[in-house]
């Protein structure tokens, strides 16, 4: 799948329930896809989030065709969030502290054991709530 795909696919999976602009920006190539924003009760919080699509590979390796260092570095500096959709594994969340480490040969399984959030297909709704749990940890959902 390609990366423009795999964001027409999470755009309508997750409908209005948040916001969500795709960013190409010219100053920046390290700058995330999407910057988003969750409102819960009246309360706006907003994040990054870089968008990759992988391969299973026969060894069970995921390969990423483009993630370079100053996208790691960005995602750790700024705290993106990095959104994998890899075929025949699934979709895959991971925090920045992970940003440096992926995709670099591991499995698919060590990816999954590090991931914030794993499915096997796009779920908006389990996507928003992840979200929510994320920028609103104190809040009862």
């Amino acid at each position: 799948m390609l990366e423009d795909d795999f964001w027409t696919k999470i755009r309508k999976a997750i409908g209005k329930k948040w916001r969500s602009e795709r960013v190409e920006n010219r100053l920046s190539a390290d700058f995330p896809d999407v910057v988003f924003s969750i409102p819960v009760c009246g309360i706006i919080r907003n994040g990054l989030l870089e968008l990759k699509c992988g391969k299973l590979s026969k060894k069970s390796t995921i390969s990423i065709s483009h993630y370079t260092e100053g996208q790691r570095d960005f995602a750790v500096n700024h705290g993106a969030y990095l959104l994998v959709y890899v075929e025949s594994v699934g979709v895959m969340l991971f925090g920045s502290d992970f940003a440096k480490e992926l995709f670099r040969g591991q499995t698919a399984l060590w990816h999954i054991e590090r991931s914030i959030y794993f499915s096997k297909s796009i779920n908006g709704d389990e996507l928003f709530t992840i979200f929510q749990s994320i920028l609103f940890p104190d809040y009862q959902l």
